[in-house]
Parts: C-alpha cells; sequence; structure tokens
C-alpha cells in the first residue's frame, strides 16, 4: 500500500487487525493514497477507486473496500455471509444474530472481558456447517465505553471525536485474536424488550426467519444460503435472549450457554 502522509499511515494501521487465521493468502490488494486539492484519492489496483476528505475517511474507504473484495473471494468459494457476532464460552460456539443496535458488540465483548473467545462482531461467514468469523475491528458507539471501560484504554487514537471508536481486542484483553473455524453450538437471537433479560429455549425452525433476514448475500443464490444455514443449524441449540441490563443480559446467556 502506498499512503500519502503519516496521519493517513497511523489511522490505517489502527484500523488492520492482527488477527491470526488458518488460510493462506491467495491474492493481494493494492491501494496506494495520494494528496490532492479537496484532500486524499483512493486508487484500487491502479484505478482511480474514491476520494475523501481526511485521513479516518481513508481508512474507512480502504477498510470497506478490502473486505468487499476479501468477502466476493469467499463467496466464490462456497462460503455464505450472515450478519452477526462469534464467540467461544466454555468449548461452545455461540452465534449472536439480531437488528441493529441490539447489543451484539456489547454483549460479546463483555463475554470476552469473562474469559470467552472473541472471534468477532460484525459479519460472519458460513460453509457446510462450519463457521468463520470476518477479522473486523469492533466499532463501538459514544456512550459505550460506560458499559465498557475496560476498553477505553484500547480505543484506536482520533476515533474519540464525539463519533463512533474502533477498538482493537488484542489490546483491549491483552491476548492474540485467534480466529478458528468451527461449528456453532447455540444460535442466539438477541431482541430489545426493555424488559428483564431472559434468555429461552427455541427451535431451530422458529430461529431461520431471524437467520435468513441477518443473511448478506454476494454472489449467492437463496436456495444456497438457506441451505447454508440448515447446515449450520443442524445439531445447534436455539435460544432467544431478551436484552435488559448488560450484567443480567449477559448472566442469562452463561445460564443458557452451560
Amino acid at each position: 500500500m502506498g499512503v500519502a502522509d503519516d496521519a493517513t499511515e497511523a489511522a490505517l494501521s489502527d484500523a488492520v487487525p492482527l488477527a491470526e487465521h488458518p488460510f493462506d493468502a491467495t491474492r493481494r490488494q493494492r491501494y496506494d493514497v495520494t494528496r490532492n486539492g479537496a484532500g486524499y484519492a483512493i486508487a484500487e489496483e491502479g484505478e482511480e477507486a474514491t476520494v475523501a476528505t481526511t485521513p479516518k475517511g481513508v481508512c474507512d474507504a480502504v477498510v470497506a473496500r478490502s473486505l468487499r473484495r476479501a468477502i466476493e473471494l469467499a463467496s466464490l468459494k462456497g462460503w455464505v455471509r450472515v450478519r452477526g457476532a462469534l464467540l467461544d464460552l466454555r468449548g461452545s460456539r455461540i452465534l449472536l444474530v439480531g437488528p441493529s443496535g441490539a447489543g451484539k458488540t456489547i454483549l460479546a465483548l463483555r463475554l470476552a472481558l469473562g474469559g470467552a473467545v472473541f472471534q468477532g462482531d460484525d459479519s460472519v461467514l458460513l460453509h457446510q456447517g462450519s463457521t468463520f468469523a470476518v477479522p473486523c475491528l469492533p466499532i463501538l458507539q459514544p456512550g459505550a465505553e460506560e458499559l465498557l471501560p475496560e476498553f477505553a484504554r484500547a480505543l484506536a487514537p482520533g476515533w474519540l471525536a464525539g463519533g463512533p471508536a474502533r477498538v482493537d481486542p488484542c489490546r483491549a484483553l491483552e491476548t492474540p485474536w485467534r480466529l478458528q473455524i468451527a461449528r456453532v453450538d447455540h444460535v442466539v437471537v438477541l431482541e430489545r424488550s426493555g424488559q428483564r433479560a431472559m434468555c429461552v429455549a427455541s427451535a431451530p425452525a422458529h430461529v431461520l426467519p431471524d437467520l435468513a433476514g441477518a443473511l448478506m448475500p454476494v454472489t449467492e443464490s437463496r436456495p444456497v444460503m438457506l441451505r447454508a444455514l440448515t447446515a449450520m443449524l443442524s445439531g445447534a441449540r436455539c435460544h432467544r435472549l431478551s436484552v435488559g441490563d448488560p450484567r443480567e443480559t449477559e448472566r442469562a446467556l452463561r445460564r443458557a450457554a452451560c
């Protein structure tokens, strides 16, 4: 990658996750960032792609475009993408799905602080019943540091000016970020209720519509995506979790996943 200045290089360094994973590189993607009168011009593989006005804007654009290319390659290899968070708790893999703002990131990171192995909170890839989290740095919204004070020291510099902040789980948890392929043991659908946190068992058929709504198709047909969901659900226990107080929500999920 060619960058325009130190500020841009620093922003990109803070946004690139240092995650270990079991895959070999199959393609290299080059981005070049140059200064112009309006800010920064971003080229992808030598061709002009987009422009940005700040180093943060450059970072957002490069991360988004490189992620899109990686997802496209995964799709061509048979992986199906679903929006959700993934973690391993006491030897069991848990997939969290739910509407935007339901608290997947907060819950996953709180569980990680309590000993769970954080895999990811943005996108999960499915293939032949197995799952793998896409390595994206979690993004915390303003106020989240009150629920996750331990992560405040790991917020990337320059991301706290009243807006969302990227956080590096390696720095916050002081442990390597190791991504692994494994089958899901628990599928948990988060629901915003405003009442007491409660986790109840559910049938796979009852959570399938929620999972279908979390699909993020790239090149796959609807039947291919549904088969991937069905294979993932095979052998998994399913739950519906009413989200309430963050601490109660965490305890309710831990009890259900025992």
